[in-house]
């Protein structure tokens, strides 16, 4: 490994008050000085970091450090005996088996979690489900228990490939193999997978799983990156949104209401046009629930050409009430994305997907240079998630249009 970056590290360190450097000791980073003990002692030791000795893993050996420092601080400055990232690596009586690992996954998982729908995945331990849990499955969800629902359907498939070893003790090594073998590297799904797989090991830290949970990012050297959304020209657009609207009639609204607004397919269900020609949107927003929100167009002539004012959708939620259904919600898009997809294939135009419209609306908005954290507001994104999801789609071309309109 090179030295420059450990004593680069090791002088800020120093210049920071740290009474402590870091090193390499056997393939892995540790925190080099001399300590107070609990029994009033000091002794000069090395303490594991639980870091891979990498360059590229160095940011994490100084997370680490700081963590350190602050345990010892809180502990009136003396080391403490478990540090956090610790596992004390005991006999083969001190193994867990997967099966438990993953109850404490979904213990954990659902803990802080507002609804009772434990039912989805709580077992008894033959495997038969739990008759308590069973209650749950006529009961009125909120919106809440709705969307925690819609939450775990997208962890459990990952999950779940831990039930082909679950009578089998856990290991890190054991973790790799079912992530390897069934996502490729640079994947969305081996970066799913190992985040769960990572919190997996560290609930069961106090178990001997024969690692850490940091070992598993070497699974992911070949960093995923989202592929380049496709681009379409906008007079091509409006004519497939036109010719898509004669095609799918019960489907024109919202395939409109996506193109002058930028909503996501699902929002069509909770959307309406204001007075002042922006649009009310109802939908959700990651853990806090219900979010509803304001949304501006960039073609204001277009609502009047296609009359937005009058709501012509298959299936709407409460607006008055603010009760909005994410499940169903789902059901209608998976439903209008199946018919379009028939469209599509009879018309040749199998490269166009329903999100090209909300992309272009987010392409349309940065050529016109609108800010972009209104644009980030209005579609209902953070301003990191607009940047990095539509600012690497703006080509050079567009550089030259925006400079010509300067």
């Amino acid at each position: 490994m090179e030295l420059e970056p450990l004593q680069k590290l090791n002088n800020q360190l120093k210049d920071d008050g740290y009474k402590f450097s870091v090193c390499v000791h056997k393939n892995s980073f540790h925190a080099r000085g001399t300590f107070l003990l609990n029994d009033g002692s000091k002794k000069r030791k090395r303490i594991k970091l639980g870091v891979p000795a990498d360059i590229t893993r160095l940011s994490e050996a100084r997370k680490r450090l700081t963590e350190l420092q602050l345990v010892i601080e809180q502990n009136q400055n003396v080391l403490p005996e478990t540090l956090p990232w610790e596992k004390k690596f005991k006999t083969q009586s001190s193994q867990i088996e997967v099966k438990e690992a993953k109850k404490l996954y979904i213990k954990h998982w659902w803990k802080n979690k507002k609804s009772d729908f434990e039912w989805w995945v709580i077992q008894n331990d033959d495997g038969t489900r739990n008759r308590e849990s069973e209650k749950a499955r006529n009961k009125v969800a909120t919106t809440q228990e709705l969307t925690d629902k819609r939450s775990w359907s997208g962890i459990s498939p990952y999950l779940n490939r831990l039930d082909d070893i679950a009578n089998s003790p856990l290991s890190v090594g054991s973790l790799k193999y079912i992530a390897e073998s069934n996502y490729p590297p640079g994947t969305r799904g081996r970066k799913q997978i190992v985040q769960i797989f990572k919190k997996v090991i560290e609930l069961s830290q106090s178990y001997d799983v024969g690692g850490f949970k940091e070992d598993l990012d070497q699974l992911q050297a070949n960093k995923y990156k989202a592929k380049k959304k496709p681009r379409i020209d906008d007079h091509k657009l409006l004519e497939i949104i036109d010719k898509l609207s004669i095609k799918m009639p019960e489907w024109g609204w919202c395939f409109k209401m996506m193109y002058t607004f930028g909503l996501r397919p699902s929002e069509c269900f909770g959307a309406k046009v204001n007075p002042n020609l922006t649009a009310t949107v109802l939908g959700l927003k990651g853990d806090n629930g219900l979010e509803e929100r304001t949304a501006f167009t960039l073609t204001k002539s277009m609502i009047e050409v296609w009359n937005l004012w009058e709501i012509d959708r298959p299936y709407e939620y409460n607006m008055t009430d603010k009760k909005y259904d994410p499940i169903k919600a789902k059901q209608w898009t998976d439903q209008w994305g199946k018919k379009l997809r028939r469209v599509l294939k009879q018309e040749e135009m199998d490269k166009f997907t329903l999100y090209m419209i909300r992309h272009s609306w987010a392409i349309r908005a940065i050529k016109s240079k609108v800010n972009s954290a209104a644009c980030a507001i209005s579609m209902g994104h953070s301003l990191d998630v607009f940047e990095s999801t539509y600012l690497s789609s703006i080509r050079e071309q567009d550089i030259s249009e925006i400079q010509e309109s300067l």
